[in-house]
């Protein structure tokens, strides 16, 4: 069984700096293009189904990965929510930096509005725990940047908020092993 991580492909607000979290943004050219080269890239990988986050630029990028593949979108695939933060860029809100960088070091932003790391690593455990895998899949799983990145912590057995996992760079293809995953508390 195959079990890979992906986070969409480059969006307008990726290009530009702002914090997308929630909100929606369209794929760039160069995020139609990445998705198009992972296709490319599986194109002898026969994949059984894709999970997507329901936002717009997940589900862009699992289309264009495989129009083959059953899609199926869940909205706790969903990016964390950013808070106060979505829809600016950092430079427009100086005094939010240290908030949300100290998303590296501690469960919670201090960020208005801002979702935890446990609650969304709650998030990533529920979804595991429902979907249907059988040894024989080969299972895409298309979401976001710090959804992947709290879930390789979890997955390495670092605390989820650590810094030592990197945020994936966009359509970067990361496999797992689901019996490991399934099996965490």
């Amino acid at each position: 069984m195959n079990l890979y991580l992906c986070r969409h492909g480059e969006t307008t607000w990726n290009r530009k700096g702002i914090i997308q979290g929630h909100l929606e943004s369209s794929l760039s050219a160069q995020g139609i293009n990445q998705a198009q080269a992972l296709s490319r890239q599986l194109k002898d990988t026969p994949i059984d189904a894709i999970y997507s986050s329901d936002l717009s630029r997940c589900i862009e990028t699992a289309k264009l990965i495989s129009t083959n593949a059953e899609l199926r979108v869940d909205p706790r695939l969903r990016e964390r929510h950013m808070g106060a933060l979505q829809g600016k860029s950092i430079s427009e809100e100086p005094s939010l930096m240290a908030g949300y960088h100290g998303r590296f070091n501690q469960n919670a932003m201090d960020i208005e509005g801002s979702e935890s790391t446990l609650s969304l690593l709650n998030r990533i455990r529920r979804f595991f725990e429902v979907i249907n895998i059988n040894n024989n899949s080969s299972i895409i799983i298309v979401t976001h940047g710090e959804w992947i990145r709290t879930c390789l912590n979890y997955y390495h057995g670092l605390p989820p908020w650590s810094k030592e996992t990197l945020v994936p760079a966009n359509c970067e293809l990361i496999e797992i092993d689901y019996e490991k995953i399934s099996r965490l508390p």
